[in-house]
């Protein structure tokens, strides 16, 4: 099989060795990191985030309306990292062995195959909502534990500022892997219908091999 499907390298392109810190960390710039693709995603949390930081931050019930965002927001993520996970796992449960070599040999621009990227946005999306889950929880307990009237200094403007600069990179980061649903959504439907017109496909050629095998039984006849 030597003018085959290189399979060792597919085999390759799926073995990763980096401790799973980096993989996370890896993941998360991939994905966040602004380009022409993403660059409205990244706009759009960020200016969402601004305003909700100087709503929050100038309010006179901070620390009550910081809680009730962080609760907000650690539930939704934690709904949507079971969603992701639970996808991913139907996906590859499903995910018929002739329909897995198709993928393997569709490159993805010529840098890796489609299977492997498709699996490999899935684990960075699961990452990514596994660390805003570990951020919510800190935050939610961490304002839980504070006073209503919680003051670091004297200064009223100071304390918007601390508040503000604490609260703006979470909110910018929580609402940004809020976003990523979109992502997630449009690779699911892809590969969703991929698999659809794969099928078809298998069906017409086996229409036309058994219509063959008709055509060639009557002229046997």
């Amino acid at each position: 099989m030597e003018d085959g499907f290189n399979y060792q390298t597919a085999i390759e392109e799926f073995q990763d060795e980096r401790p799973v810190w980096k993989q996370i960390w890896a993941a998360i710039i991939t994905e966040f990191t602004p380009d022409k693709k993403n660059w409205f995603g990244a706009a759009f949390s960020f200016v969402l985030a601004l305003i909700l930081t100087i709503i929050i931050a100038r309010s006179e019930e901070t620390v009550s309306l910081a809680g009730k965002i962080c609760g907000i927001l650690l539930d939704v993520e934690i709904a949507l990292f079971g969603c992701v996970f639970a996808v991913y796992s139907i996906l590859l449960a499903f995910l018929s062995d002739e329909y897995v070599k198709k993928l393997l040999e569709i490159d993805y621009y010529r840098q890796t195959n489609y299977l492997r990227k498709s699996t490999k946005y899935y684990e960075a999306a699961l990452f990514i909502y596994f660390v805003a889950i570990g951020i919510s929880l800190v935050y939610k307990l961490t304002i839980e534990c504070m006073p209503q009237n919680f003051a670091l200094i004297n200064s009223e403007l100071a304390n918007e500022i601390v508040a503000g600069v604490l609260l703006f990179p979470y909110f910018a980061y929580s609402l940004r892997t809020i976003y990523e649903l979109k992502s997630i959504v449009g690779n699911t439907l892809l590969l969703f219908r991929a698999s659809i017109q794969y099928k078809i496909i298998a069906f017409v050629k086996e229409d036309k091999e058994e219509k063959r095998k008709a055509e060639e039984g009557v002229g046997i006849k």
